[in-house]
């Protein structure tokens, strides 16, 4: 099976219907059964990078019924749906052991499906640690109202940062900031004004504060702007103090449009 390196795109057409992030015991007794979407990417990770896959009708081609993304070395992958009723199934090596999973189409598909083992600490809301907590963090802030009335005793674990209002080809338009895990998650706009397409690299892209530079930890940013348009995406950073930051001195970083 041939892999290549794959953004995950975590902004298309996100439904707050979907069900939220859950958490299930890793078993190689069973096989696990996860609904996949056609709309919406399923998020999948491991409590280890992934040694190897063997998929049936599960594959990174175009056509696939089940469309694969994966980077070699990572403990996460995603999939989704190419057309209605897709189903596939995928063996994942981990460990010296084989774990079955099994994808059927619906209409309510799960957004991230995170394996523990049976040795591992739970795994909780506000875990800030790896591939899990980055994209946990991230998770939270786009559905941060829902999650909030989902989960109220845990809303106080992140705090809503006032964005300000006005014109401009970079915005920051909401913006969470998460104290235990010194994270901070922003949802930017930037708007291309030139007569072509900007493309970038996603994994560039940094925020800056005075003098200092955070790299983003995570980001759904697709890597091109057509001209004359905007893109909106999200991306998190993390280490950064956001106690008394005011968003309006953050630069971003590695995608020129002027």
């Amino acid at each position: 099976m041939e892999f290549r390196f794959v953004v995950l795109n975590f902004l298309a057409a996100t439904a707050l219907v979907a069900r939220p992030v859950s958490q299930v015991m890793l078993d190689e007794r069973v096989c696990h059964e996860i609904r996949i979407g056609t709309e919406t990417p399923t998020t999948i990770v491991f409590p280890a990078a992934i040694a190897a896959l063997d998929g049936a009708n599960v594959s990174t081609k175009p056509d696939a019924p089940v469309l694969l993304s994966h980077q070699p070395g990572t403990a996460y992958l995603a999939v989704r749906a190419n057309r209605t009723g897709a189903t596939g199934g995928l063996n994942v090596m981990l460990r010296g052991k084989a774990y079955a999973l099994a994808f059927r189409t619906d209409e309510v598909p799960d957004r991230t499906v995170t394996f523990v083992e049976r040795t591992d600490a739970p795994v909780t809301p506000s875990s800030g640690g790896g591939a899990v907590g980055m994209l946990g963090l991230l998770d939270r802030a786009k559905h941060a109202d829902a999650f909030a009335a989902q989960y109220p005793a845990l809303s106080g674990l992140m705090e809503r940062i006032a964005c300000p209002v006005g014109p401009g080809t970079r915005r920051v338009l909401q913006a969470f900031r998460f104290a235990a895990e010194q994270a901070l998650v922003l949802q930017w706009r930037v708007e291309n004004r030139r007569k072509e397409t900007v493309r970038y690299a996603p994994g560039r892209v940094r925020v800056s504060v005075g003098e200092r530079s955070f790299r983003c930890a995570l980001t759904d940013a697709s890597g091109q702007i057509p001209a004359g348009t905007a893109e909106t995406f999200w991306i998190v950073v993390r280490e950064i103090d956001a106690g008394d930051l005011k968003l309006e001195t953050l630069r971003l970083e590695g995608i020129e449009t002027r």
